[in-house]
């Protein structure tokens, strides 16, 4: 697990707090239907080569990311985010 914090940029930029370097971005958008609120979330991190487009990517560890190892990690903490805010 890295300890570093990161920052939000206006309107979707996930950035290192430290040096401001964009390491991703997250979408939330939330939808209606039969009386009932759906929240999705979509986050993209950059956990390799600067992406086109990206005038400054981070790989936050300086070390290769294994992504299904990152998705793991990023799961486990989602639920347990989900698990206390429904207690």
């Amino acid at each position: 697990r890295w300890g570093g914090r990161l920052a939000l940029k206006w309107p979707n930029d996930l950035l290192v707090a430290d040096g401001g370097a964009k390491v991703g971005g997250i979408l939330i958008e939330i939808e209606e239907s039969n009386g009932r609120s759906h929240l999705m979330i979509g986050l993209g991190l950059n956990t390799g080569a600067q992406p086109d487009g990206v005038e400054r990517a981070a790989v936050i560890t300086g070390a290769p990311i294994d992504p299904v190892a990152l998705a793991a990690g990023l799961t486990e903490a989602l639920a347990a985010l989900v698990d206390s805010f429904l207690e």
